[in-house]
């Protein structure tokens, strides 16, 4: 990839991000996911990458999860 190519994807990527209690985030259609399974299709391949990175994902990834009320008003995940 051209380097310009790398920094405008950086750049866009960033512009994303929200933060919270001095904790950075992504949401999924944000970034043009209209699926939260193909998002995380990508989230583990930066995981793998970070491990073979030699650092601990657990120490750059959250696992999150988001509860919804289904139409009988209970929560689940």
């Amino acid at each position: 990839m051209k380097n310009e190519l790398i920094t405008h994807l950086h750049r866009n990527f960033e512009s994303c991000a929200h933060e919270h209690d001095g904790m950075g985030y992504w949401n999924a259609r944000d970034l043009g996911y209209t699926d939260w399974r193909n998002l995380l299709k990508i989230v583990d391949k930066a995981m793998e990458a970070c491990a073979n990175a030699g650092q601990r994902p657990a120490d750059h990834f959250v696992d999150v999860n988001k509860m919804i009320a289904d139409k009988s008003r209970r929560t689940r995940r």
